[in-house]
This record gives C-alpha cells, structure tokens and sequence, in this order.
C-alpha cells in the first residue's frame, strides 16, 4: 500500500490592514444566518439567549474589524505593509499607542479608544459607530460596551430578539456604508 504524503504550504504571517475588513465580512455573514434562524427560536427561552449573546458578541466583531480597517485606511497605512511591523514616527504621528516591541495596541481590542484619531474626518462622515455621530442611539451604546471578554460574562448581556436584530441591522449599514464611502477590499 502506497501512503500518500501532501505537500503543506508554508503558512505566511502578512497582517494586513485589509484583512480586518474580510474579517468583519465573514463575521456580517455569519451573523446573517443565525438572525435568519431566530424565528424559530420561542421567547424568552435559554437557547434564544445564548444565541443573542453569541450574536451579540459576533457582531462586536464586525464592529471592530471595520473600525481597524478604516482608521488605517484614513490615516494612509499602506496596504501593502503589515501592521504588525515597526512604525514608530506613524504611531508617533497618529497619536496611537506603541507597546514598545512590535505591534500597535490597536490590534489589542481598543479600537473604541482609538476611534478618536478618525472622528470628526470628512472620511468617516456617514459612517455608523465610527463617525461618533448616533451616540445618543441604543445600537450604538450597546456595541461601545462590548469586549472580547464577553464570551464568559452569558448572564451580564440582556439583549432581546428585537434588540439583537437591531444591532445586526446596524452593523449591516455600518458595513455598507464602510464599502461606499472608503470602500470594500477586493
């Protein structure tokens, strides 16, 4: 018997900017589906919270791919360069936190805080969540709380279906208008 070996290709590590954008698609789709199913799922019931919360925690996710994704996209990164190497005089002129060894902190889940160096641009005019403009609206006060670490708190997110679909509807325009006003990557 013959054994049959595969050949792997080497994995690269390039960590570009524009890959936080297909995150967030694959991220928007996914969410899509499950909201699809929510019909089915009785009020109130156990399953329905947990797929509220999974929903919800998802779509943290799409928010912070797409906010990652245009504040490099306004602020000139070039796309071909990774974020993950050394940049000091664009953080320095950014203002964007350095950890002083070989990323931004940016990529460590604080793109809220970092929302700041891109607000208030004309590029991020119409832009949900990232322009800072709905503040005041419940969809956006929702997602400013996320964390990553809400995947262990199931009891500290009380979102209804209603809720729930809201905020994927949110994230729906916040994506739209991301493609038409910086523009998708192909």
């Amino acid at each position: 018997m013959k054994i049959r070996t595969f050949r792997t290709q080497q994995k690269t590590n390039t960590h570009l900017y524009t890959n936080y954008f297909k995150f967030a698609k694959r991220k928007l789709i996914a969410c899509e589906q499950l909201v699809k199913s929510m019909p089915d799922f009785k009020d109130n019931t156990a399953i329905e919270k947990k797929v509220c919360h999974e929903l919800f925690y998802l779509m943290g996710y799409i928010v912070e791919g797409l906010s990652v994704y245009v504040i490099y996209d306004v602020l000139e990164w070039d796309k071909s360069k990774e974020i993950s190497r050394s940049d000091r005089d664009f953080s320095d002129e950014h203002d964007l936190s350095w950890d002083g060894e070989t990323t931004y902190t940016i990529k460590r889940h604080r793109f809220n805080s970092y929302l700041s160096v891109v607000r208030g641009k004309d590029e991020v005019a119409g832009i949900p969540f990232i322009s800072g403009s709905d503040s005041d609206e419940a969809p956006y006060k929702h997602l400013s709380k996320w964390s990553p670490e809400l995947r262990y708190e199931l009891n500290d997110i009380e979102l209804t279906k209603k809720q729930i679909i809201e905020l994927f509807n949110y994230c729906k325009s916040m994506y739209s208008a991301v493609v038409d006003i910086i523009g998708p990557v192909l």
